[in-house]
């Protein structure tokens, strides 16, 4: 590849990268939450204000089981458009001061989350030749951490309190900024990013031009253009002669079933350990133990920092993602986001005041994750799942998301803050014990390898191997017994 070509690679990716600032829509409201509970929704309940700070994992969740089969409709290009205007109309809706426009401008960003989440790392692995397909893999946590900091950054903005009769607008500006990125990258795709990724040109659009002009902008080399040409036209061949997989297939047949509910209970398990909550609610944890919340800017200090240890961690998997083996380092990831989460517990139930010892650990739990469980997730779902499997992962994910920030506040009223945060602790520590018993290396095997490794069925080597354009690997296997 060219330096060109690289640049290009890497645009494309930061441009499906800036869909992941959608991760703001959610932190957005950590910083508002008790800003809008007091000076713009006073008259709403402390359940009806959690179902506000849900709207985009229900939007999500909702929208996840369509974006799969939509993507292979119309391609990836057109419905990360339909995001974008999904995100102008949800953010204008936010701006409403009406409780129930507000909600359904929440859930309608969810949609843009949801599509963004489900087809940001398939569409980067498309894009990518094999050698950046690991650092540009990293690019979605990337861009989520920089978004949930950005948004706790900009909660300075906001007044701790107002004086009664005062109105003040910097809500509606904070809540608008989504929307302006979105529409910027809504016009990449008009005027620069034309085409979509070149597996899709020719598999989905049934555009060999198109595919072709993709790959030339990708490699620029023409022995490199040329070969790779050749390799979609192969791949296209070989997947046209198979079988379609079914939902069904992956929930019942001996053949895939192991692989999709690892896939699934990975993608719950990333829920489970307290993101949602701790990216929704880390400031109303942070105030635990002030003597005068309303005023002391410490929940505000110790919010943005947790984002910045998740946005170091985030930054830094560029560059260990295409080093390292993705089951330890899932594995370790988990051991030590469950062991911040049982400390802050334990640190919490024996001291006193405001527990500012506690808290340290929520900002350290940000860097583990962010360096090993947020990339390694999506990028093990991708290489394990076929597209209508990796859909179902997202959708398990976005319901588990919702699932626990709605019970957050309920169950933290009966047991504390610190009890929560132990039962995140053990989930994870025990998520870690599954995965070490049963989860399968990656790296360095093929999609339909893997898929028989979790099957138990031998790989039968084909002496007409076709590369996989979705996966790092050069080789395309036959699988012995294993319908397509």
């Amino acid at each position: 590849m060219t330096k060109d070509s690289k640049l290009y690679v890497t645009l494309m990716a930061m441009n499906c990268g800036l869909g992941f600032f959608a991760r703001y829509y959610l932190s957005i409201f950590n910083s508002l939450k008790t800003y809008l509970e007091e000076n713009v929704f006073p008259e709403e309940s402390k359940g009806a204000i959690s179902f506000l700070a849900a709207g985009p994992p229900l939007g999500a969740a909702i929208i996840s089981l369509f974006t799969g089969s939509l993507a292979k409709q119309y391609g990836r290009r057109k419905i990360f458009m339909l995001s974008d205007i999904f995100s102008v109309i949800g953010v204008c809706l936010t701006l409403s001061s009406l409780f129930t426009v507000f909600l359904v401008g929440r859930i309608v960003t969810g949609f843009a989350l949801g599509i963004n989440f489900s087809l940001a790392s398939v569409y980067i692995i498309e894009i990518a030749p094999a050698a950046l397909k690991g650092s540009l893999g990293s690019f979605p946590t990337i861009f989520m951490s920089i978004g949930i900091t950005f948004a706790y950054a900009l909660a300075f903005c906001v007044p701790n309190y107002i004086e009664e009769g005062v109105e003040d607008h910097t809500w509606r500006f904070l809540m608008m900024i989504p929307g302006i990125v979105y529409f910027l990258r809504f016009l990449l795709f008009i005027f620069v990013f034309k085409e979509d990724t070149p597996l899709a040109s020719l598999m989905i659009l049934k555009d060999k031009e198109q595919s072709a002009r993709a790959v030339k902008k990708i490699y620029k080399n023409q022995a490199e253009t040329e070969a790779e040409i050749l390799r979609l036209n192969q791949f296209q061949a070989a997947q046209e002669s198979k079988k379609q997989i079914t939902l069904k297939q992956l929930f019942f047949s001996k053949n895939y079933r192991k692989a999709f509910w690892m896939g699934n209970f990975i993608a719950a398990l990333q829920m489970l350990s307290g993101l949602t909550p701790i990216v929704l609610y880390s400031s109303t944890v942070f105030k635990e133990g002030l003597a005068d919340p309303h005023t002391s800017y410490q929940p505000k200090v110790l919010t943005l920092l947790f984002g910045i240890s998740l946005s170091l961690g985030s930054i830094l998997s560029s560059c260990t993602t295409k080093k390292l083996n993705r089951k330890p380092t899932l594995i370790w990831g988990y051991v030590f986001v469950g062991f911040f989460s049982i400390l802050y517990g334990i640190i919490g139930f024996a001291g006193s005041g405001d527990h500012i010892g506690a808290k340290i650990m929520i900002i350290l739990w940000g860097f583990p994750f962010g360096i090993t469980v947020s990339p390694i997730t999506f990028i093990y779902l991708s290489e394990l799942l076929p597209e209508i499997g990796y859909a179902f992962a997202i959708f398990v994910y976005w319901v588990f998301s919702y699932s626990c920030s709605q019970m957050f506040v309920g169950i933290s009223e009966v047991i504390g803050f610190e009890g929560i945060f132990l039962i995140f602790g053990a989930f994870c520590w025990i998520g870690a014990l599954i995965l070490k018993a049963f989860m399968i290396e990656s790296k360095g095997k093929t999609k339909e390898e893997l898929v028989a490794a979790y099957a138990g069925k031998l790989i039968v080597p084909d002496e007409n191997q076709v590369a996989d354009p979705t996966v790092g690997n050069a080789n395309y296997a036959k699988l012995d017994n294993l319908p397509a």
